[in-house]
């Protein structure tokens, strides 16, 4: 019997090492070996008197520790931060040492006798018989966590080891447990669970797309959110690289950054990139990204919160195309008030006309040619705001078109003045000369709107060169830039993205503007590659700066100097397509009033085929003008190749109400439509010169 006891201890032993910490296992290992030596003692005295109480079991007990060292044991039940009780075989305490009066809040004499239920919460009540009973059965001990009872009515978390003592017939008479109030701990572990279920239920509501990445690119996490975006279970997530979700640009942006954020352990400001799901390619949702570097268990990692924008953009798209809409309105209501006035005129005079009663024809056919000379310049404008008619374009100087029309733009009457400082070595521009001057004459206007008063208007400019970081919008290079000053009533915040705007003005006074000038100014120096914008403060001024790409110094060439041309009496013959009868047999007359053959022709095709027997007849002619927008598959375009392709002498001039497209080199020349005869008759005279 004392053999299989003592394997029993060893067993025991190496069972308590293995499951708890070294305090509760040299602490157990202790009691049990004080109560092995005690119950063989009991053992043997339980032969004569198998039915003293429990009170004689203990003084038994005691007697046996008392005389095995009952200092030693007494002291280190009273001192141990663990609590120690001894029941009986019907689950009554027997004993107890202070630190368990002290977890349960009980003196001594109220835990001695009373069963077990004193300690345990009502609602268990039912299930101590047969906890005990396993307790009893189980001859190797116990440990777990169980909810007990303090004598104040708090509910307290104990962590609790019990070995069972048994007789030599292997059947339990007593009961060591050694308890410890974890209720702190448990505590913390509950709040902490509570936490992360809180966490985790945040992380599933919010429509946000977070997760982890791994110092080598992984995604280690992904709230469901991210899991749906990105197409794939949270089973797969292991396998999940940032490449997969992302394209090569995004992924080497996203890579460059992760590591600087992992290397320095510094946040970086919000990125957005577009997002690709695994499950369906073609699908791509544009996000801005959050993202902070943190440290896991010794491994520093990177935590992004994605934002998805798509509604966002889809409703600023939106709220742009309201803007447009109202801006296409306010310049629709603009041009119709223009023209109708243009067009009351001539309709007026060309009524009188008819009328043929007292009537100075001469008079009212200059009034007539006044409007339409007016009505022909808005619509210049017009066509240049929407990029449309074809610049001629020379590398010029920006110096001379400043000098040339700053103080014209004025006016005699004008009570401000222009004070030009421009470097000698400005450098030189590839711009259409006369547009770059209207540009300079629009600003100087609007500055001079701005000081009703009167005041200096300056303009500056200098060689700049520009870096793409320094100026949103503009490619970095060289740059000639010159700004036009003025010290007037300056510009509202609220008008400062609308300036631009066609037919936006806040002038009131009738004659200071349509509202078209800076509008015109802007399309313009877009269409050189150029760049246009307004620094302003409130009754202090404003400043006009613009950019235009400057030539290569090594590419520069002499400016092409303008002669007159020498007037001619020879007689040219001259084909003229024009798609529009009325058009075609109106220049037909106007080339007939200057004295040369001119035949006109509404079809492409037609035209190609009298050009045919003009060649053959030996009379082929001199000079060609072709509408370039024109209906079908022939275009002025394509009618002038073919021309080049029988004749690549053929000199071909290209007229047009609109084109938007570059000038092929098959034309000769171009001319804006409407025109006048006096404009068409120098333009033949230059060509054929």
């Amino acid at each position: 019997m004392i053999m299989a006891m003592a394997i029993c201890v060893g067993a025991v032993s190496i069972y308590v090492h293995t499951c708890y910490s070294e305090t509760v296992a040299n602490v157990f290992l202790f009691m049990l070996s004080i109560a092995l030596g005690a119950l063989i003692s009991i053992l043997c005295a339980r032969r004569d008197c198998e039915r003293k109480d429990n009170q004689e079991i203990i003084d038994s007990l005691r007697k046996k520790m008392i005389f095995s060292n009952p200092e030693q044991f007494e002291l280190y039940l009273s001192q141990v931060s663990l609590g120690v009780i001894v029941w009986d075989k019907d689950f009554h305490i027997v004993s107890c040492n202070p630190e368990a009066e002290k977890i349960f809040g009980f003196t001594e004499s109220e835990l001695i006798g009373k069963h077990a239920t004193l300690i345990v919460p009502l609602n268990y009540h039912e299930q101590i018989d047969d906890f005990w009973a396993d307790l009893l059965a189980t001859k190797n001990g116990k440990h777990g966590l169980l909810k007990n009872i303090t004598k104040d009515g708090h509910i307290i978390f104990c962590e609790w080891v019990n070995v069972p003592i048994c007789d030599q017939n292997g059947v339990s008479v007593s009961m060591y447990s050694i308890v410890q109030d974890v209720t702190v701990r448990k505590n913390a572990e509950i709040a902490l669970h509570e936490s992360e279920n809180k966490l985790k239920g945040m992380l599933t509501a919010v429509r946000d797309f977070v997760y982890v990445i791994e110092p080598d690119g992984k995604i280690s996490y992904a709230n469901p959110n991210a899991l749906e975006v990105m197409g794939v279970r949270e089973d797969q997530l292991e396998n999940v690289l940032l490449s997969d979700i992302l394209d090569a640009g995004d992924l080497q942006i996203a890579t460059e950054r992760i590591g600087q954020m992992i290397d320095t352990q510094k946040s970086q400001s919000m990125q957005v990139y577009n997002l690709r799901s695994i499950s369906d390619p073609k699908k791509n949702i544009p996000v801005e990204i959050y993202s902070v570097p943190f440290v896991e268990k010794g491994v520093k990692k990177v935590l992004g919160v994605a934002r998805p924008i798509d509604e966002r953009l889809q409703l600023e798209a939106e709220r742009s195309k309201i803007e447009r809409m109202n801006s296409i309105g306010v310049m629709a209501g603009g041009i119709a008030h223009d023209f109708n006035n243009m067009l009351s005129a001539i309709l007026g005079y060309a009524s009188l006309i008819l009328n043929k009663k007292d009537v100075d024809i001469d008079q009212y056919l200059h009034h007539i040619i006044a409007a339409s000379e007016r009505a022909t310049g808005l619509t210049q404008q017009l066509l240049t705001f929407a990029k449309g008619g074809t610049s001629v374009k020379e590398i010029s100087s920006v110096e001379k078109a400043i000098r040339e029309s700053a103080e014209f733009a004025l006016g005699a009457n004008s009570q401000c003045r222009c004070e030009i400082i421009l470097p000698d070595d400005l450098w030189l521009v590839m711009m259409d000369y006369k547009q770059i001057c209207q540009v300079i004459q629009n600003l100087v206007i609007n500055a001079s709107h701005a000081m009703p008063s009167g005041g200096v208007i300056s303009i500056c400019g200098k060689n700049e060169f520009v870096e793409r970081e320094n100026l949103h919008g503009i490619s970095s290079g060289k740059y000639v830039h010159f700004f036009v000053k003025d010290v007037g009533i300056g510009i509202s915040k609220k008008h400062l993205t609308q300036i631009f705007d066609p037919y936006f003005t806040t002038k009131g006074k009738t004659g200071e503007g349509s509202g078209l000038g800076l509008s015109v100014a802007y399309a313009i120096i877009t269409n050189h590659s150029g760049y246009i914008c307004v620094d302003s403060v409130v009754g202090e001024g404003s400043i006009f700066h613009v950019y235009l790409p400057a030539v290569d110094v090594k590419q520069t060439v002499a400016i092409e100097q303008k002669h007159e041309v020498s007037l001619s009496t020879h007689v040219w013959r001259i084909l003229v397509l024009d798609d529009m009868p009325e058009n075609c047999s109106m220049f037909q007359t106007m080339i007939q009033a200057m004295g040369h053959i001119c035949v006109g022709v509404t079809s492409g095709e037609d035209a190609l085929k009298i050009y045919d027997k003009s060649l053959v007849s030996g009379e082929a002619f001199d000079l060609i003008i072709t509408d370039l927008t024109m209906p079908g598959d022939m275009s002025g375009a394509k009618f002038a190749a073919e021309i080049k392709k029988k004749n690549s002498q053929a000199k071909i001039l290209a007229i047009s109400g609109f084109y938007a497209g570059d000038l092929s080199s098959d034309f000769t020349g171009f001319l804006q439509k409407p025109f006048e005869i006096r404009t068409l008759s120098t333009l033949i005279k230059k060509i054929m010169q």
